[in-house]
């Protein structure tokens, strides 16, 4: 689909009538496997209500939504709720249903209702899977960044959550990197996750966990995290790992606070 098509038309075959939005392109997509491919474009309108909130873009089959040309030109972007956060008129960028894929995509500006998961991306489960992504200022109670989900070489960067997990909330991380992200309460980065070969940078986290909380590193890099209880990490195991430059509202000399360490 192509924002700028000039004469779309159903089903949307090739790019002289593609659709002018994602959701149209989308819901005509109705076989198992099929992919969507996705124009430049900043995609800012439209809406649909699923997992409590209403979603930009819902990707609600087992497909492949893909950009032609990557996130830093294709950018699907939520709201904030009516008060600048979340809560009523909150709209986030994507939901993907079981065994999608979402490749390619900057999700920015996303936001929740109150209470919800997933400004950024709300997964319905493991399967469901994001690769090549920006998922860029996002706000939710739960998992500002993205909730569930496999990730594959994406950036989280200034997500925040309400409560836990600014990045990422019960999700599988793969080459990731989470930098600038925040919450209020635990995990600044990534709450109750698996993270394997990423680099966490620069979180912080009001209460426990600047880097992470409940959460397995396995290969990952912590550098210049905050929390008051656990710069680094928080109820965690963190394999082969490295800790740099970790820091503390609370100076109790651990790099990391309750966690098993299995070192290099």
């Amino acid at each position: 689909m192509a924002q700028d098509s000039a004469n779309p038309v159903a089903p949307y075959t090739n790019w002289a009538t593609a659709a002018q939005d994602i959701q149209s392109a989308l819901d005509l997509a109705v076989l198992p496997g099929q992919w969507v491919l996705v124009s430049n474009g900043v995609y800012l309108t439209g809406g649909r209500l699923v997992a409590n909130t209403t979603n930009r873009v819902a990707v609600q089959r087992a497909m492949r939504l893909a950009s032609v040309n990557g996130p830093d030109v294709t950018i699907i972007e939520g709201q904030r709720g009516a008060g600048g956060g979340i809560g009523a008129g909150a709209v986030r960028c994507v939901y993907l249903a079981s065994g999608a894929v979402l490749d390619g995509f900057t999700l920015r500006y996303g936001a929740t209702e109150s209470f919800s998961a997933g400004g950024g991306v709300y997964c319905a489960s493991p399967s469901a899977t994001v690769t090549n992504c920006i998922i860029n200022a996002n706000y939710a109670y739960l998992g500002g960044g993205a909730f569930s989900g496999n990730f594959i070489n994406s950036i989280f960067q200034f997500n925040s959550a309400y409560s836990s997990g600014g990045a990422c909330y019960s999700s599988t991380l793969n080459n990731c990197t989470l930098h600038d992200n925040g919450a209020n309460n635990n995990a600044g980065g990534a709450y109750s996750s698996t993270l394997n070969n990423c680099t966490l940078s620069h979180n912080r986290a009001i209460s426990y966990g600047g880097g992470m909380a409940s959460s397995t590193l396995n290969n990952c890099i912590l550098d210049g995290n905050l929390g008051e209880y656990g710069g680094g990490s928080y109820l965690g195991t963190a394999n082969n790992r490295i800790f740099t430059n970790i820091e503390f509202r609370i100076n109790n000399g651990y790099e990391f606070t309750h966690s098993k360490s299995i070192p290099v």
